[in-house]
């Protein structure tokens, strides 16, 4: 090769180098990245690292714990499509958050996910609405297995169902032997209760005369 055609193909290898090195660390196109599967929220309410948008409404909220924290929840929904049972209202009910006035989980059933771990996601829930009418419904409410909450200290992801493990025929969360247990019996620190609080009305006067206090100061 002549003198001439290496020189070439020196320059042709460094203006290409910068190219190369740009692409490093990124996804080649068309390439397929296997799905990652979440931790399992058997055990801590874990604490999101952006703060979601939206004032969202004020609640208070119960584990199975019995701990109650009151503050916000991001609703990013306006109603829940629920299928109801019981005494009340039968069949496919749509339901405006706004007319609600408590929700509470009251069952669990159990998916297995790999061998002896199951996903305990909440199979039945009763809803009372504030003109106090209770609506019972038998089957999971997807918008609900997982809820943004905040408070003044930080925002965090709250868990309507929770995970558990069989190991020598008794559950890893409670050492219970009854495989029926989990279903009324959730992890301490699943989410089992939503008050929805009233929102505090603001007199327009009372704004003014803030407003023309501020200024005059």
């Amino acid at each position: 090769m002549s003198r001439r055609a290496l020189t070439a193909l020196a320059l042709a290898a460094a203006l290409a180098l910068p190219c190369l090195l740009a692409g490093q660390g990124k996804d080649k196109p068309g390439a397929v990245r296997p799905p990652v599967e979440p931790s399992a929220p058997d055990v801590d309410i874990v604490q999101n690292k952006r703060r979601p948008d939206g004032d969202g409404l004020p609640v208070t909220v119960v584990t199975a714990r019995g701990d109650t924290v009151t503050g916000v929840l991001v609703v990013p929904f306006d109603s829940l499509d629920i299928e109801a049972a019981g005494d009340g209202p039968k069949g496919a009910v749509t339901v405006r958050v706004a007319d609600i006035d408590s929700i509470e989980f009251t069952r669990w059933a159990g998916k297995e996910r790999r061998k002896n771990e199951f996903a305990f996601y909440h199979s039945a829930a009763r809803i009372t609405l504030k003109d106090k009418q209770v609506i019972e419904c038998g089957r999971n409410i997807p918008a609900l297995d997982r809820l943004v909450f905040r408070d003044e200290k930080r925002s965090r992801s709250l868990y309507s169902y929770f995970y558990d493990y069989l190991k020598n025929g008794a559950w890893k969360n409670s050492g219970e032997t009854d495989i029926a247990y989990p279903e009324t019996n959730p992890h301490a620190d699943t989410l089992v209760r939503i008050i929805f609080l009233r929102k505090k009305t603001v007199n327009p006067l009372e704004t003014i005369l803030r407003t023309i206090q501020g200024e005059l100061k």
